[in-house]
C-alpha cells in the first residue's frame, strides 16, 4: 500500500520498498486511480526493523549536500555493506567527524540500509572476541541482502 509522507516525515530515512510501522495515518481514496492510499498526519509516528552492528569505517563518500556513503566492515563477520548517513546525523553524533581507522570501532543502528544513529565506542575491540555485539542482528542484516563490494 502506498504512504505519503509530509512535512517533517518526509525527511524520514525510509526508503521505497521497506517495511514500515506506521500509526495514526489518513486513509486517502484515490477515485482517478480507483484505490486507497494512506497520507501522514502530524501524530503520524513511523518505525522501521532497526538493527545494530557494531563495525569499522573503511572509507566516507559525500553523495550530495545532504547524504554520504559509508562502507563499513562488521566487526564480527569481516562483511563489507555500504551504507546511507544524513549528513545531520554525522554533525550531532559525532560532532560530523569520522576516523576512518582500522581499530576505531563505531556502534551503527540501521533502519535496512541506512544508518539512523552511530556513536564511537569507548575503547577499540578486538576482532576475534566480541561480546557487545548481537550477533542474531548482524545475522538478520546480512541475511536482508545488504552486500559489500568486498573490496578494502
Amino acid at each position: 500500500m502506498q504512504l505519503a509522507l509530509w512535512g517533517k516525515k518526509s525527511t524520514s530515512p525510509v526508503k521505497i520498498g521497506d517495511t514500515i510501522k506506521a500509526t495514526a495515518v489518513r486513509v486517502v481514496n484515490n477515485p482517478l486511480l480507483k484505490e486507497l492510499s494512506l497520507s501522514s498526519t502530524s501524530f503520524t509516528e513511523i518505525q522501521g526493523a532497526c538493527n545494530q552492528i557494531l563495525a569499522t569505517i573503511v572509507s566516507v563518500e559525500d553523495v550530495d549536500e545532504f547524504t554520504s556513503k559509508v562502507l563499513v566492515e562488521t566487526v564480527d563477520d569481516g562483511q563489507y555493506l555500504d551504507l546511507d548517513v544524513n549528513k545531520t546525523i554525522l554533525k550531532f553524533s559525532l560532532a560530523g567527524t569520522i576516523d576512518v581507522e582500522e581499530d576505531c570501532v563505531y556502534n551503527i543502528e540501521l533502519q535496512n540500509r541506512t544508518i539512523v544513529k552511530i556513536s564511537k565506542q569507548a575503547a577499540s575491540i578486538d576482532k576475534g572476541n566480541v561480546s557487545s555485539l548481537d550477533k542474531g542482528a548482524a545475522l538478520e542484516i546480512s541475511g536482508s541482502s545488504l552486500e559489500g563490494n568486498g573490496t578494502k
